[in-house]
């Protein structure tokens, strides 16, 4: 959990930015794993983020893009 993850990086605890992506043609990972690293993600950093007085991160979800790249 997020407490926990903070309290292993001590006072070295800080936010950074972080992409995530994982392709709809992917028969193999499941989707859910992404969805699972942006709610531990979102968690660590809020925290992070209330201890120095600043608000909840925004999420932006790009658009669907097709094999070639486009949205």
């Amino acid at each position: 959990d997020a407490a926990a993850l903070l309290h292993a990086m001590g006072s070295g605890a800080r936010a950074v930015p972080v992409l995530i992506v994982h392709g709809t043609a992917d028969n193999v990972v499941s989707v859910r794993n992404a969805d699972d690293l942006v709610t531990q993600f979102v968690g660590v950093h809020d925290t992070i983020r209330a201890r120095i007085g600043q608000g909840p991160l925004t999420l932006r979800e790009a658009p669907p893009m097709d094999a070639h790249g486009h949205a």
